[in-house]
C-alpha cells in the first residue's frame, strides 16, 4: 500500500503488516466529525487488532479541529481492520 510523505499540517494515512491508520468523516446533527483510527497488531497469543479511535469536532469559533473523545478498542477481524485504513471521506480516493 502506497506510503505519503507529508509535510507539516497535513494527515498521513497509510498501512504495513503491523500498522494502519485511516480517517473517517461523518456528520451529525449539522456538525462535521473526524475520527482517526490508528492500529497496532497484537502479535501475543490473542492476535488482532488494538485500535485507538480518536474523534474531532470542526470548531467554527477557532476555525479548526476540537478532539471530543478517544477509546480504545480490540478488533480480531482482519476485514474490519481493514475496512478502518485510509480515507474514508466522500469526494477523495481510499489511498
Amino acid at each position: 500500500m502506497p506510503v505519503r510523505v507529508l509535510t507539516k499540517k497535513k494527515l498521513l494515512v497509510s498501512s504495513s503488516y503491523g500498522f494502519f491508520t485511516g480517517i473517517t468523516r461523518q456528520t451529525k446533527d449539522g456538525k462535521v466529525l473526524m475520527t482517526l483510527h490508528a492500529g497496532q497488531r497484537i502479535f501475543e497469543e490473542e492476535h488482532g487488532w488494538t485500535v485507538t479511535h480518536t474523534r474531532y469536532v470542526w470548531d467554527t469559533k477557532r476555525s479548526g479541529w476540537r478532539q471530543i473523545s478517544t477509546r480504545d478498542v480490540h478488533i480480531t477481524s482482519e476485514r474490519r481492520a481493514n475496512e478502518l485504513v485510509g480515507w474514508h471521506v466522500k469526494g477523495l480516493p481510499n489511498f
